[in-house]
């Protein structure tokens, strides 16, 4: 409602004139003649509710178009999670950092951007997880 009423003050406020500008267009005696147009009253009829669905369990998180891979900003304020790996898991993980010198933890990290942004991704591991064997590390 204030812009409204800012808008129709600056209308009304004289305007400083440069004698360099072109001069405004005037209305021509057949438009200066004709009576102002009058709005519409008609009103418009009200739409159906719309059908309601079950809310969600959880809000709709809007994910951007690409994974972001998340690094605490200080070991102060980092959570460590001890993991326990197979041999083969390590070797894996050394040959890849051999290979384009990413650091084990940083691709450790991607694998769980992956897993938050990609619900595919995340089901596959899901699955993996629930049907692999308990006990076989250290639970901490």
């Amino acid at each position: 409602m204030t812009t409204k009423n800012r808008l129709r003050e600056q209308m009304q406020r004289p305007q400083a004139v440069d004698p360099d500008a072109p001069a405004p267009a005037t209305e021509s005696a057949q438009e200066a003649s004709k009576p102002a147009r009058k709005r519409s009253t008609r009103t418009t009829a009200e739409k159906p509710a719309a059908a309601t669905t079950a809310p969600a369990e959880t809000p709709t998180q809007e994910r951007p178009s690409r994974a972001q891979v998340l690094v605490p900003p200080s070991a102060k304020v980092a959570r460590r999670l001890g993991l326990y790996l197979h041999d083969d898991d390590y070797r894996t993980l050394k040959t890849a950092e051999l290979e384009d010198r990413a650091d084990p933890q940083d691709r450790m990290r991607a694998m769980l951007a992956l897993y938050r942004h990609n619900d595919r991704y995340r089901a596959a591991v899901d699955r993996l997880a629930r049907s692999a064997p308990k006990g076989t590390g250290r639970s901490i």
